[in-house]
């Protein structure tokens, strides 16, 4: 399973030499140091595991909890016309099982098709307005 961590305090992702053991706790490697931060520690509440859903927007970019979508709704009832009807921004969460925004369950090629990513949480919260 392919993640990414955000470091709060540092204030960026960390995507190499990390790693989750059997019972949640982050790995953090240095150079030959490791360190293991278990899930009831006080510094792994310094840090967010985001999970990748596996899928990628129109661009390829692949989408990651976290991420902030922006959804285009289109309408294509007639022959080579392509309409905007609307669209919306959105974050990335897993929720009952899945991973949503809030035009739904993130698995649909067709939105995927109309999809971006144009941020994240962490670093572009305003994207999200008053969300």
């Amino acid at each position: 399973m392919k993640f990414r961590v955000w470091d709060k305090e540092k204030g960026y992702f960390l995507f190499d030499d990390i790693g989750i053991n059997a019972s949640g706790g982050i790995i953090l490697h240095n150079g030959s140091d490791m360190k293991i931060i278990d899930d009831d520690e006080e510094e792994f509440n310094d840090y967010i595991v985001e999970f990748s859903t596996t899928l990628s927007d129109k661009n390829g970019k692949e989408i990651y909890e976290g991420d902030i979508l922006e959804y285009t709704d289109t309408w294509d009832g007639i022959p080579g016309v392509k309409i905007s009807i609307n669209t919306t921004v959105s974050d990335v969460y897993f929720e009952d099982g899945s991973f949503n925004f809030d035009e739904g369950v993130l698995f649909n090629n067709l939105v995927l098709d109309t999809t971006i990513i144009i941020g994240n949480i962490h670093e572009n919260p305003e994207l999200l307005g008053d969300k």
